[in-house]
């Protein structure tokens, strides 16, 4: 089972964990948002709510960037 985060719940952000919820070779691990009214598109009890991705980053065997395009490169570099 991989195991996923997503990184941003704006818009595209949140279509993209419902979509990651709905895997069934995957499991949503956990999300990363600023902005903590954004956590309330995550229905899964079990999900990871952070404002940083940092704090899952390591529980995860792969991510979906969800941020404005001008931040892609530095969250994926690192």
């Amino acid at each position: 089972m991989v195991k996923i985060g997503v990184i941003g719940l704006g818009h595209m952000g949140g279509y993209h964990a419902s979509n990651a919820s709905l895997i069934t070779t995957g499991q949503l691990i956990a999300v990363a948002d600023p902005h903590e009214t954004n956590w309330n598109k995550i229905r899964g009890a079990t999900v990871i709510k952070s404002k940083d991705y940092r704090d899952w980053i390591d529980l995860v065997d792969g991510v979906i960037i969800a941020v404005p395009t001008a931040a892609h490169y530095a969250i994926a570099k690192e």
